[in-house]
């Protein structure tokens, strides 16, 4: 999956689903997955809020790509093997939502695991 362009859930479902196996450069680089439902809610509940700022909207949950990949690959019973190649150097390896402003001043927390948003 090509993390420098959005879309990594989408890219790894097609990779997986067609191959038997596939390499990872990035399968130790983390991401915050949230489900556009969730996304809607709380853009929907900002355009009401009178105050400025920057907020974060995720999950504040960090996942690798190898463990999205697996969990793919579990979520839809695929055959594929994963293959963890050594990347080249990433500058941005992590990212997670530091959601507490987000919670306190909208009163919001995502519904939708990633588990289940796979599912739908």
């Amino acid at each position: 999956a090509n993390l420098n362009n959005r879309g990594v859930v989408a890219s790894l479902i097609k990779r997986i689903k067609k191959n038997n196996q596939i390499n990872l450069k990035h399968s130790n680089d983390y991401r915050d997955f949230i489900h556009v439902e969730d996304l809607n809610r709380i853009l929907l509940r900002s355009s009401n809020y009178k105050n400025n700022g920057i907020f974060d909207v995720g999950t504040g949950r960090a996942v690798s790509i190898k463990q999205l990949a697996n969990l793919i690959i579990k979520t839809f019973n695929y055959k594929c093997k994963i293959i963890s190649v050594k990347p080249f150097k990433s500058k941005n390896n992590f990212s997670k939502s530091q959601m507490s402003s987000t919670i306190k001043n909208f009163f919001w927390r995502p519904k939708i695991k990633l588990e289940q948003g796979l599912k739908r």
